[in-house]
């Protein structure tokens, strides 16, 4: 049958075969997407690496760079937090809502990240409003080598011990 060939059926039930059925957290329509981990990881990397650019530029006195490094710093943190606050943490909320010790682990952190979101964020548009200078450039290295050390901390902690957690519905027990 060469037509089956032609009109690419072979290829469609190879394709069905290799593609996984979407899996949900029961009762809902929230995804598990295996690879959101360490895409998320990922983004931890990249955004520590905009942000060491931004004060290595604010060192060296680059303050056009340094303006441009803000934004991207920005752009991928919040990218990042909303790929995490949309997908991660919902899918984990609901996972994890009847294993108390899991659950309140997922809510201390939240409750860390969303106090350094705020610090991130206010410090960003600061710097992105007043602009980086010779004047206040030291206090400019400072405060996001401050942010730098938070982030990387907590960053750490999210990578070691939250994303772990990230597994397929059938993983955790429900009752």
């Amino acid at each position: 049958m060469a037509n089956s060939k032609l009109f690419g059926r072979d290829e469609d039930k190879k394709q069905s075969d290799q593609v996984k059925e979407k899996q949900y957290a029961p009762g809902t329509r929230l995804p598990y997407d295996p690879a959101l981990p360490d895409r998320l990881r990922q983004q931890h990397r990249e955004i520590i690496q905009v942000l060491q650019d931004t004060i290595a530029a604010a060192r060296d006195g680059k303050y056009r760079q340094v303006e441009d490094l803000l934004g991207e710093f920005q752009y991928n943190y919040q990218n990042h937090r909303f790929e995490k606050n949309q997908r991660f943490i919902p899918y984990m909320n609901h996972c994890l809502a009847n294993n108390r010790g899991h659950s309140e682990l997922v809510l201390k952190i939240t409750s860390a990240t969303r106090h350094l979101d705020q610090r991130v964020i206010a410090a960003i548009g600061k710097h992105k409003q007043n602009g980086v200078t010779d004047r206040n450039r030291n206090e400019v290295v400072q405060e996001l080598q401050q942010i730098d050390s938070d982030l990387k901390k907590h960053m750490r902690e999210e990578d070691e011990f939250i994303y772990p957690m990230y597994r397929p519905p059938e993983a955790y027990q429900y009752s």
